[in-house]
């Protein structure tokens, strides 16, 4: 991810996402996470997977649990410490 007004929209993407979602209720799907941030952004310079972190760190950050649904190897996911 190289350029930077694309990132500070994706970022901008990803905080909107997790407004959309009620805290404590249900954890933040990654999956469906990736896919609704990458149907309004097309152009996304993130792959799936470092998208998927994008959205968990910051899902962490703001409290929320992270429910790690993208497909992919189990040991290709990333650890997260608090």
């Amino acid at each position: 991810m190289t350029n930077g007004a694309a990132q500070d929209r994706l970022n901008g993407l990803i905080e909107q996402y997790l407004l959309t979602r009620s805290r404590g209720k249900t954890p933040v799907s990654t999956s469906r996470a990736v896919r609704a941030i990458t149907t309004i952004m097309s152009d996304c310079p993130a792959s799936d997977r470092e998208l998927q972190n994008l959205v968990a760190k910051s899902a962490i950050e703001h409290g929320y649990d992270v429910h790690f649904d993208l497909n992919g190897a189990v040991d290709e996911l990333p650890v997260f410490r608090i």
